[in-house]
């Protein structure tokens, strides 16, 4: 009975303290956030209007003059860039901010105030370097403010990297361009460069294409109005370029270089290219059977026949024909220019069809007896195979023929 005694009396001392316990925490916890009191009737609908409730009537509210995001053009790699953002209080108390951070290290933001009153207009500025080894840049300083609605404010620029040079267009694409018309180019360059650049020379990779070229080359000083993103350049050098008649049919690909010389510049013959791109139609076409295939590979132009293997002694005669449409060229005279190489292939015309201002002129192509055995690739990465039709007292471009063939040694 004692035993039993005693266990009732610690489990009546254990609730007791609980309770104790319970009811002193409870009381705490009021005095800390309470007192706590019931609302009727009141409803989730009701708590954005009751939390603006709390806010102070006079508080400050941030306002951005412009955007948040400032797109700063282009700019050259490794150099600084500088931009400030207007803001303004447009609220009804005082308006505290706080630069907090920022992208990198190279971005520094710099508040003109602190604290703006009702009504004041501040900048906050963005200092950076553009050490990015990509196309494009972006920087961002976040701000903190005591705006409810904005208690943290991002601001970013952004824009384009640039190495010492560039230019537009960065090449030309001049599409169908009809044979005995010129072609006329325009290019502008802006040098970013620190120091002064000086254009040496400008030419066509191609002789041919060189000789009928003519490249002048003026030096401007930027404008914003007039080079927009590129404003910002310290030289602006334009281009115009006219490329006279003469250019054989077909795809065309051909660099222009141009040299530059700086005194900063570690390399000895700096220097760009641009590419033209684009294909000489004409009246002139050649006809023939499957060995014949119009040629865009390589920016030869014109078109490719391929003998395939013809055995040494045997001629492997060929026959493809020139077609030559229009009224305007019913007197037009094409003579075969030059062939090679002349001890493989030998080419004649045959007799001339006419049928309106249709006209058909066969073309005989062998091999002769004395080619020697082995392969001639008429590609343009070897030049070592073709023949030109040149029309002639005409603007027409000569026509290419590329010539393919492998003479095999007569016991195979």
């Amino acid at each position: 009975m004692r035993v039993l005694a005693i266990i009732a009396l610690a489990l009546i001392g254990g609730i007791s303290i609980g309770k104790l316990t319970g009811s002193r925490q409870i009381s705490e916890s009021v005095d800390h956030f309470g007192p706590f009191t019931e609302v009727e009737g009141f409803d989730e609908e009701q708590l954005p209007a009751y939390l603006s409730s709390l806010i102070p009537d006079a508080v400050g509210k941030i306002e951005v003059i412009g955007e948040k995001e400032f797109d700063f053009g282009v700019m050259h790699r490794n150099t600084e860039g500088e931009h400030a953002f207007k803001i303004r209080n447009v609220g009804t108390g005082p308006l505290r901010m706080k630069v907090t951070g920022s992208t990198c290290k190279c971005t520094v933001g710099e508040l003109e105030n602190e604290s703006l009153a009702p009504g004041e207009s501040s900048e906050i500025k963005l200092t950076w370097k553009t050490r990015s080894s990509s196309a494009e840049f972006a920087q961002t300083a976040t701000i903190q403010t005591n705006d409810p609605e904005n208690i943290e404010l991002k601001l970013t620029v952004h824009g384009a990297l640039v190495e010492s040079l560039l230019t537009e267009p960065t090449d030309w694409s001049v599409g169908n361009v009809t044979s005995g018309e010129p072609i006329e180019l325009k290019l502008t360059a802006y040098s970013y460069d620190a120091a002064p650049i000086e254009i040496v020379s400008a030419e066509f990779l191609d002789a041919p294409v060189q000789e009928l070229a003519e490249i002048h080359w003026t030096e401007r000083k930027p404008d914003e109005k007039t080079d927009g993103k590129h404003h910002a350049a310290s030289q602006v050098f334009e281009f115009d370029v006219k490329v006279h008649p003469g250019l054989r049919q077909g795809a065309m690909n051909h660099l222009m270089r141009v040299n530059y010389k700086s005194e900063d510049l570690e390399e000895v013959n700096p220097s760009f290219d641009i590419n033209l791109s684009g294909k000489i139609v004409g009246p002139l076409r050649l006809l023939g059977g499957s060995k014949l295939e119009q040629s865009e590979k390589g920016g030869g132009g014109g078109y490719r026949f391929n003998f395939g293997t013809v055995r040494k002694g045997d001629p492997g005669d060929e026959r493809i024909h020139l077609v030559i449409r229009g009224k305007e060229y019913d007197d037009l005279v094409v003579k075969i220019g030059e062939i090679k190489p002349d001890n493989v292939f030998a080419v004649s015309f045959g007799e001339e069809n006419r049928r309106g201002s249709l006209r058909s002129i066969p073309i005989d192509i062998k091999i002769k007896p004395e080619a020697p055995v082995g392969i001639v690739r008429g590609i343009k990465s070897l030049d070592t195979g073709y023949v030109m039709l040149e029309p002639q007292n005409s603007q027409l471009s000569p026509l290419k023929l590329w010539l393919t063939v492998e003479v095999t040694a007569v016991d195979n």
